[in-house]
């Protein structure tokens, strides 16, 4: 790989690492809003295992080692469809406006990993099946 290439997937993982960071520390924030109630406290909490899970650890190990494979895309795509669908599962609203929450929120995210994915080409970074 050359410096390019080292320093995109370097600034990839220090940004990954940042992104679940930032989200465990604003879910942690929320907790201690005065309308967080016991049950919210308990769903922050399950949520933020979703940000320590397997996946994460190897996402974060395989962008560390400078290996990407197409599961490190679809663990960071898994990983954001599922903090989706615990927010929407959490969240009082018509089960009419949580799927067009949920299909937005799924259309953005498929449309980054492709994003993502030409980036990598256009960079000339393979990465394995």
């Amino acid at each position: 790989m050359n410096t390019v290439q080292k320093q995109y997937i370097a600034e990839w993982h220090d940004n990954f690492v940042n992104y679940t960071a930032r989200i465990c520390s604003f879910v942690d924030s929320m907790k201690l809003l005065p309308e967080a109630t016991d049950p919210d406290k308990q769903a922050i909490e399950l949520f933020k295992y979703l940000l320590h899970s397997k996946d994460v650890a190897d996402v974060e190990k395989d962008l560390s080692d400078g290996i990407i494979k197409k599961s490190t895309l679809d663990k960071i795509e898994k990983l954001d469809k599922d903090m989706v669908n615990f927010a929407i599962e959490h969240i009082s609203a018509s089960p009419v406006f949580k799927d067009i929450l949920k299909r937005i929120s799924y259309h953005q995210i498929e449309f980054s990993k492709q994003v993502c994915a030409e980036r990598l080409n256009e960079l000339q970074i393979p990465f394995e099946e």
